[in-house]
């Protein structure tokens, strides 16, 4: 606390962004799949690099030799169990992102426009994509999907008596058709 000679608190503040690195990769909702993609379907996304000030990336921005990692990680949960106070074995789940499929591919502000995927099993999925930017720093994006599947698939869940929806789309226009997964 400061105080002025007349005991008045002085106060300030500011603040500043700062971005991670010189551009940012953009990924587009999957392209080719209406609703949530099956297990095995093949799903194409468009992705961008564009400059925290929206504009596209230029050639200079990118690393020499740069590559772009696509890693599809699925979602798993373990069960681990730890022996409690008095000897009771307490059960709980730990999340356990296996990688499905890791793929490199050389990257530049004039090459890769589309990506695509095979989801192998049925369950929630992460698609991760790296590169570094010509100061070595690490571009990453991220973005998830649920892929249907008649397989067994087990999801985090804490409380019995909930269900979980997930909607297909964050964002809806009137006339837009909503696909609810129902977890339960």
């Amino acid at each position: 606390q400061i105080t002025d000679s007349g005991n008045q608190m002085i106060a300030a503040s500011a603040s500043a962004v700062a971005h991670p690195a010189q551009f940012y990769i953009g990924i587009s909702p999957v392209k080719n799949v209406k609703g949530f993609p099956k297990k095995g379907d093949t799903l194409a996304y468009d992705i961008t690099c564009i400059t925290p000030e929206g504009k596209p990336a230029s050639e200079k921005m990118f690393a020499k030799h740069s590559e772009l990692t696509i890693e599809l990680l699925h979602e798993d949960w373990k069960e681990v169990q730890q022996i409690g106070y008095n000897g009771e074995i307490n059960t709980r789940y730990e999340r356990d992102m296996k990688s499905e499929n890791r793929k490199i591919v050389s990257f530049g502000s004039s090459s890769v426009k589309e990506i695509s995927v095979n989801p192998e099993n049925g369950g929630a999925y992460l698609i991760r994509l790296s590169s570094q930017d010509s100061r070595g720093r690490d571009v990453v994006t991220e973005t998830r999907f649920y892929a249907t599947s008649s397989d067994f698939t087990w999801f985090n869940r804490d409380n019995d008596s909930e269900i979980t929806m997930t909607a297909d789309k964050t964002m809806y226009r009137p006339g837009d058709t909503a696909h609810i997964l129902v977890q339960s």
